[in-house]
């Protein structure tokens, strides 16, 4: 499985943020984006996960555009850690963690799979502890964790995460 970009071009307000980036990136490796702020890691990612459309050039993830794939496919292949996330309401931490289940999810009710992959999440991310808690009751390192569970949760082929250790 790989993720392509080809002569990717983007520009945001009429400045050029990417131009002409190609890369291949591999499932299971870990790589990293660098670059100074400003320079278009996010929008990279952004594009990488069919959020912005580039202005020219493909991204595409085993050969399909990302940007074609339907929206629940394309949810179950790829998760998304944005660099900062701060949920509009004030869930629990376990409900939180939950939404990242709903690629997966019948119309009616979370099954079993689901409650057994929000609870390996949390396990892994160490934050069973938080469960019952208010997202806007824990520090914004706690709110991090409880935000990669929720990608974890997801059981995504491919994590693609902006900026992972900010408040950590």
């Amino acid at each position: 499985m790989t993720i392509r970009l080809d002569n990717v071009r983007l520009q945001l307000g009429g400045k050029p943020v990417l131009c002409r980036v190609s890369a291949d990136f591999a499932r299971g490796k870990v790589t990293a984006i660098l670059g100074p702020n400003g320079a278009g890691k996010t929008s990279l990612l952004k594009i990488m996960c069919g959020l912005l459309v580039p202005d020219s050039g493909t991204a595409t993830l085993d050969g399909e555009g990302v940007g074609t794939l339907e929206r629940t496919t394309r949810a179950r292949k790829l998760g998304y850690l944005p660099q900062e996330s701060s949920p509009v309401w004030n869930l629990k931490a376990r409900d939180l963690v939950a939404l990242g289940r709903l690629p997966h999810r019948s119309v009616f009710a979370p099954g079993t799979a689901d409650a057994a992959a929000i609870e390996q999440a949390m396990a892994d991310t160490d934050t069973l502890q938080f469960a019952d808690r208010p997202i806007n009751a824990l520090s914004g390192g706690e709110r991090a964790r409880v935000q990669f569970a929720r990608v974890l949760a997801g059981e995504p082929d491919w994590i693609l995460a902006d900026e992972p250790l900010a408040n950590l």
